[in-house]
C-alpha cells in the first residue's frame, strides 16, 4: 500500500480551512495589492507542492485575510466588510 502523503496531510488541514473569525470574502473582493498576494500563494501551493487548486484557493484565501487583519487592512467582525 502507497501513501499519499500530500493528500494524507490535505485531508486533515481541510475541515480548518474555515475560519470563522474571517469575512467570508470572495478573491474578486480583495483589494488589487491583496489580490495579487492570493494569486501567488495559490500559484507556489498548485505547482510547487502539488496541492490541488480548490485546496490551494482557499488555503491562500484564508492566508491572505489574515495577513490583511494583521495589517490593519481588513476589520475583524460579522459583517466582513472592508474598512472605508
Amino acid at each position: 500500500m502507497v501513501l499519499d502523503m500530500w493528500a494524507f496531510l490535505e485531508s486533515l488541514a481541510r475541515p480548518s480551512l474555515a475560519d470563522p473569525e474571517l469575512p467570508d470574502l470572495s478573491p474578486d473582493e480583495l483589494p488589487e495589492s491583496w489580490r495579487k498576494e492570493f494569486i501567488e500563494r495559490a500559484a507556489i501551493l498548485e505547482f510547487d507542492y502539488g496541492a490541488t487548486r480548490e485546496y490551494a484557493e482557499a488555503y491562500a484565501l484564508r492566508e491572505t485575510l489574515k495577513d490583511m487583519t494583521k495589517a490593519g487592512e481588513l476589520f475583524n467582525n460579522s459583517l466582513g466588510n472592508l474598512p472605508d
